[in-house]
């Protein structure tokens, strides 16, 4: 498995082949089963990004989806677990948008090509702010806040304000970062 490689877990084969993931006993199952998934899986680096299939889902439940979601975005661990989501259908979008956006969250949604995933969206709302600095990121594809700050001295934006709003996209978890010296490296969670 390469640095950029990401292991898919399939949402329904955890469901023993269900179309339906409701209710917050199968989501606290389900997110046991995806942390055992991960722990056998071999991850190249300390961040820890996967992709969480929905193919053949047809619907979800808030219930499910706060046990599933919220301990991956509310963890403070040193080795986060970067969610993916890939192959929603209109109904699971719609589900999970609803969700995110009442918490504030995103996820990316991704194509799956062999073991690589490649970015198509992002589902749940995002900040102006947040979105312009996530895509001064991927443009940059790994940078501190004082290389964005070189970088576009133009937008007339503090250093610290870019160090404010890159913590932010590693708090979504669209970006990972990494302490190199004085300084967080950020790299987003997916080459676009």
């Amino acid at each position: 498995m390469n640095d950029d490689a990401v292991v898919t877990v399939s949402l329904k084969n955890l469901a023993h082949q269900k179309t339906q993931l409701w209710g917050a006993v199968l989501g606290k199952a389900h997110y046991a089963d995806l942390v055992a998934e991960l722990e056998r899986s071999a991850f190249p680096s300390v961040h820890r990004t996967f992709v969480m299939d929905f193919s053949d889902i047809v619907t979800t439940s808030p219930s499910y989806l706060k046990q599933l979601l919220s301990p991956l975005f509310n963890s403070d661990s040193q080795r986060p677990q970067i969610p993916l989501v890939a192959n929603l259908s209109s109904d699971v979008r719609e589900d999970l948008e609803v969700f995110l956006n009442q918490r504030g969250w995103v996820l990316r949604e991704v194509e799956v090509v062999g073991d690589q995933a490649r970015h198509l969206s992002l589902v749940g709302e995002i900040e102006q702010t947040a979105l312009d600095t996530l895509r001064a990121l991927e443009q940059a594809n790994e940078a501190t806040a004082a290389d964005l700050h070189q970088m576009h001295k133009d937008l007339r934006i503090a250093q610290t304000a870019w160090s404010n709003r890159l913590a932010t996209l590693n708090q979504l978890l669209l970006a990972v970062r990494d302490k190199v010296g004085r300084e967080w490296i950020y790299k987003p969670t997916v080459e676009t």
